[in-house]
């Protein structure tokens, strides 16, 4: 339709691989509170998780908020130092290059938890992340090798929490406490 304005909107659901394409002519927000702390929080997992970073957050710079730092009144809400912190852990553990060009998302590879996987072409890395649990159960079928499993709670300040190393198959990980963790399953290049 010529002149009129349309939004593409990524549902993020556990079937998340639907685009929709929404003519909102008053680019009214559905849900004005959805980037709540959790929800900014999941956002930024999400949308890697999909394949890659594709949001600006920068307006929860201090550099970029005029009305100073993370003023409640301010245009762009409220933002304290627990976020930050938990953005902090979001760029930590993907600057371990978990994230590579081969990798693809297989959230098939995820059960009793809401869930998210990306694996590699060869199925030798994958990286997970799983939503408001204490266990989940991932397939790791098609993994040449024995693997390392490590997990990052991802409303913590980044603490890395080596598992046990796996073989390829279905396999129950028990994460501790109830939370959003991240789980990083084989070797990745260090910095």
């Amino acid at each position: 339709m010529k002149g009129s304005r349309f939004r593409i909107t990524f549902n993020i659901v556990p079937d998340h691989k639907k685009y929709l394409i929404n003519p909102n002519p008053t680019n009214s927000v559905p849900d004005p509170n959805r980037l709540s702390e959790e929800g900014c929080r999941r956002l930024i997992w999400w949308e890697s998780i999909a394949g890659g970073m594709g949001g600006f957050f920068g307006h929860f710079s201090e550099r970029f908020n005029q009305f100073g730092p993370f003023n409640p009144n301010g245009p762009c809400g409220y933002h304290p130092e627990s976020l930050k912190r938990m953005f902090r852990t979001h760029r930590y553990f993907w600057k371990h290059r978990r994230l590579e060009l081969d990798m693809s998302p297989e959230n098939h590879r995820v059960s009793g938890a809401t869930g998210y996987c990306l694996a590699d072409a060869d199925n030798e890395r994958f990286v997970f992340f799983v939503e408001d649990t204490d266990s989940v159960t991932v397939d790791l079928s098609g993994m040449p090798a024995l693997q390392p499993v490590l997990c990052v709670d991802t409303k913590a300040g980044y603490k890395e929490i080596f598992k046990d190393k796996v073989t390829a198959g279905v396999h129950k990980i028990d994460l501790g406490a109830t939370s959003d963790w991240a789980l990083a399953v084989g070797e990745f290049a260090p910095d």
